[in-house]
């Protein structure tokens, strides 16, 4: 579910012919996906930005734990992060999100990856 101004970027992907993008704050993207209970994941994944007052988050929540993200991206370049996250005992869905937080400018999601444990 996006807010703000979220879209497929084509001009610098980390891998593959596309990144996403989201620009202003706050601008996010979401995407629920299928988990299993009282499973522990790891989430993985790159992100960059384009102006110095511009951080962008990277994480998941909603899946029965307290939300959790990767440490703030603020560098040009493609960088990499992750973080695991346990299910909660009923929970068979979490959602992952990428958003701007702060700053003018843009930033860019790419290649996240949610491995089970």
């Amino acid at each position: 579910m996006p807010s703000g101004d979220v879209a497929a970027d084509t001009a610098n992907p980390h891998g593959g012919g596309y990144s996403l993008r989201v620009s202003g704050t706050p601008s996010t993207a979401e995407q629920k996906i299928t988990v299993a209970p009282n499973t522990t994941y790891t989430l993985s994944g790159w992100g960059r930005v384009d102006a110095y007052d511009t951080q962008l988050a990277v994480g998941v929540k909603n899946f029965g734990g307290s939300e959790t993200r990767i440490p703030a991206f603020s560098a040009f370049g493609w960088r990499t992060g992750s973080i695991t996250f346990t299910t909660g005992a009923t929970n068979t869905s979490a959602t992952l999100y990428c958003y701007t937080r702060t700053g003018k400018g843009s930033g860019w999601c790419d290649d996240l990856r949610v491995v089970k444990q």
